[in-house]
């Protein structure tokens, strides 16, 4: 064991009479030799240990594996903290992850990677991994030395918001009833989900159409554009906006006559978009599908009348003989 002396003086003034006297004051201190090298270990920690990774923010797509990375140059005294937090300074912790390798939520998702070999002599890597990345999941993530340090670095998550148009293609034949759904992985306003056609947005009710919207889920919002009876000029590309993001629907529609050609291949011309001539080209389609069928209408009578002709002509010829 070791024995320190301290000692310090104190002033006892007294001001009336001017006079001052210093009283030394001593007292002795005993530490046991283990107590002392945790002293200086954790001395040594706090003036050596820091985090080499830097903060970023991160926009994650659902049901997806994130790796949050967090090199650390650490001593063996050091603890590596992860918090899930609800600001990016950590003001407000929602959960306290793990410490070191041990988990102090009941969520299997959340684990620290370490890496068998490191990187350098003195550094390692304390990787936060997050499988299945929800919702309920965004946050900023803070990787933390010593639950009393500011030595921190954080990120912070946020859902990649989709919207997802379907189906990709449809055909119907004039006067069918049409649908075109359009879903949102983000938990959003109803009204915030629109339709376009030709660059200009469709009102939600109408005589010929109305607008569907409704909530599945906390996660999920969806809309769906219900024409009661397709024309050939609702033909074209059908645009589901939320935002900035956005997916379209390319609609054929086939006219209802004698004979109902195949419906027009699903994956030609799929890489078309809003600003091509696809609206003309459907509406040109249909055009020349009703011209066909008017063609073939007189090619069959025309065929008809000849035969009537022939016929009347035998039919004399025998009579006069």
């Amino acid at each position: 064991d070791l024995f320190f002396k301290i000692c310090y003086s104190v002033d006892l003034g007294d001001l009336e009479a001017e006079e001052t006297m210093k009283l030394n004051v001593c007292f002795l201190v005993m530490f046991a030799l283990s107590d002392l090298n945790c002293l200086i270990i954790e001395r040594a920690s706090l003036q050596e240990s820091h985090i080499v990774s830097e903060s970023k923010n991160f926009t994650v797509h659902a049901n997806e594996t994130v790796h949050l990375p967090c090199a650390v140059k650490r001593t063996s005294q050091t603890i590596v903290i992860w918090n899930q937090c609800e600001d990016a300074n950590c003001n407000h912790i929602r959960n306290l992850l793990i410490v070191n390798k041990e988990n102090f939520v009941n969520d299997l998702r959340f684990r620290v990677l370490v890496d068998n070999e490191k990187i350098s002599s003195d550094l390692e890597n304390w990787n936060l991994e997050i499988r299945k990345f929800g919702k309920n999941d965004e946050a900023c993530y803070q990787c933390q030395l010593n639950s009393f340090q500011t030595k921190s670095i954080h990120y912070c998550l946020k859902l990649q918001t989709k919207v997802i148009a379907e189906p990709n293609r449809i055909s119907v034949f004039q006067n069918e009833p049409l649908k075109l759904r359009c879903y949102s992985d983000d938990h959003v306003r109803l009204h915030n989900i629109n339709w376009y056609k030709h660059k200009e947005r469709i009102d939600d009710h109408s005589d010929s159409h109305v607008v569907e919207r409704k909530i599945l889920n906390q996660n999920q919002a969806f809309s769906t554009l219900v024409i009661k009876s397709a024309k050939l000029e609702d033909a074209g590309v059908y645009i589901c906006r939320f935002g900035h993001h956005h997916d379209k629907i390319y609609v054929d529609v086939l006219s209802n006559s004698l004979f109902r050609y195949e419906k027009i291949d699903q994956n030609s011309n799929s890489d078309q978009n809003e600003d091509d001539p696809s609206n003309s080209y459907l509406s040109m389609s249909a055009s020349l599908a009703n011209t066909i069928f008017s063609f073939t209408k007189f090619s069959i009578v025309f065929y008809i009348y000849l035969l009537l002709i022939i016929i009347f002509s035998v039919f004399n010829k025998y009579n006069i003989e």
